[in-house]
């Protein structure tokens, strides 16, 4: 018995020294970053040890301030410099200059009447392109590119997959014209944003000063949205099919009493409550109801998603065509869209190539099951001790009850669908009257029908 004891002894000895070895063998970085052009510091450096999620971020100072391990590697990024990774070994103070990343000046930017590089750029302008969208199921295009320009304020206020998301680019400007800004795609004003799959876009460009105002009128005071879909290219035929699945839950319930804490309230509170029928009723055989109502109305959601693209053409002639499909059931019973997409790009030269017509036409379906908007209020109003439905099938009514209605027959009885058609054609031209005159000219048509339907069910 004493050998085993000293044995154990020895033993947790031993973890003691290797849990002081593992914490011996982190250490503090502490460091500066600076940028290589003029040696001013860059605040709001995203600094990140590589292979985890052991991260910060510099202060107004371009000050850091980070514990990693001995032989960890420091990746350093910030918009408009190039990404930069630093060995950290038995440095303590790592002082580092970002170089400015110069291929981005060279891309070019739609800036609503022409195209120009960046560096040519005066006026207050963002792009991003399809390569850095956010992943994931974004049935709207802006729901790419949340969180990824300065000023634009992208949210999603529920998980209903008809809701558009509200943006803000240059804050509440209007009190009844609206807030949100223009959209404008391919050259066409006014496109409806939910009309456009995200898979067609190839870049996001948002105009976020008075210039817009100055290009588009009144109609660009609250920012311009200026979307570029993708285009063919001279060469072999590609075709590509893509294609994911995923799923949707509630990531934090509501705080709501099950039926045995509510009876333990009562029970505290008002012992003879227990007498009320209309609080506590009870089946045949006298037993009580224990119903979660928020789970009666939800369910996990499921998207699909299908696209097909076809692009090729020669130097002459390009072109590229797609076809979207996206189902995509909501959290929310009884909610839901599947929309299908169609898209055609042609883009033509002509007149020894000093003639360029560029050819658009867009098709876009959409089915909506629109969500009962009490339906969810409803669900927390009810009590946990009533019963879904009653003893003959139909559903459970509070008698007397004013304003207190069943859930779950407000959401199976009530359906309200939804159809919008959108078809949008655009025709621009461009002709190079000598170099580095070019003239040009924008035709556009777009048709919207919206077809609403409202039916009862019944119980």
């Amino acid at each position: 018995m004493i050998r085993l004891y000293l044995l154990k002894c020895r033993y947790a000895l031993l973890l003691v020294f290797l849990a002081s070895s593992m914490a011996m063998a982190q250490q503090v970085v502490t460091g500066t970053v600076t940028s290589a052009d003029d040696g001013s510091s860059i605040p709001g450096v995203n600094i990140l040890e590589k292979g985890t999620t052991n991260g910060t971020v510099t202060d107004v100072d371009g000050s850091f301030r980070i514990s990693v391990g001995s032989s960890a590697t420091l990746v350093l990024s910030f918009v408009g410099y190039t990404t930069q990774e630093i060995a950290v070994g038995a440095q303590t103070t790592i002082n580092i200059s970002l170089q400015p990343d110069v291929t981005s000046l060279s891309e070019v930017v739609v800036i609503g009447y022409g195209t120009v590089q960046k560096k040519d750029l005066t006026g207050s302008v963002s792009q991003v392109s399809s390569k850095d969208f956010n992943a994931g199921v974004n049935i709207n295009p802006l729901q790419s590119i949340q969180g990824k320009v300065a000023g634009l304020n992208i949210t999603v206020a529920s998980g209903d997959p008809n809701e558009s998301p509200t943006v803000r680019l240059r804050g509440y400007t209007s009190l009844a014209g609206g807030s949100d800004p223009l959209v404008v795609v391919d050259g066409v004003i006014g496109v409806p944003i939910n009309s456009v799959s995200p898979n067609d876009i190839e870049t996001i460009d948002v105009l976020k000063d008075a210039s817009a105002a100055a290009i588009y009128g009144s109609r660009g005071a609250n920012g311009v949205i200026i979307i570029s879909t993708k285009r063919g290219k001279s060469g072999k035929t590609v075709v590509s099919f893509n294609n994911y699945v995923s799923v949707a839950t509630i990531s934090h319930r509501l705080p709501m009493m099950n039926a045995q804490e509510y009876r333990d309230e009562v029970q505290a509170v008002d012992p003879t409550g227990f007498n009320d029928p209309q609080r506590f009723p009870t089946d045949a055989n006298g037993n009580g109801f224990n119903t979660d109502w928020i789970k009666q109305i939800t369910r996990t959601g499921v998207t699909n998603n299908h696209e097909l693209s076809v692009m090729g053409g020669t130097d002459q002639l390009s072109y590229r065509g797609s076809v979207n499909y996206i189902k995509q059931d909501g959290i929310v019973k009884n909610t839901g869209l599947d929309r299908v997409t169609g898209r055609i790009n042609l883009d033509q030269k002509a007149l020894n190539g000093k003639l360029q017509i560029q050819y658009n036409l867009a098709f876009t379906n959409t089915n909506s099951q629109l969500a009962n908007a009490d339906v969810i209020a409803r669900a927390t109003m009810m009590l946990p001790t009533l019963p879904v439905k009653n003893a003959d099938g139909s559903y459970y009514e509070i008698p007397g009850a004013f304003d207190l209605f069943n859930p779950v027959a407000m959401q199976t009885g009530y359906q309200n669908d939804q159809v919008n058609h959108v078809f949008v054609g655009g025709l621009n031209l461009r002709y190079e009257i000598l170099p580095g005159l070019t003239v040009g000219a924008n035709g556009a048509f777009k048709t919207t029908t919206q077809l609403i339907a409202r039916h009862i069910t019944g119980k």
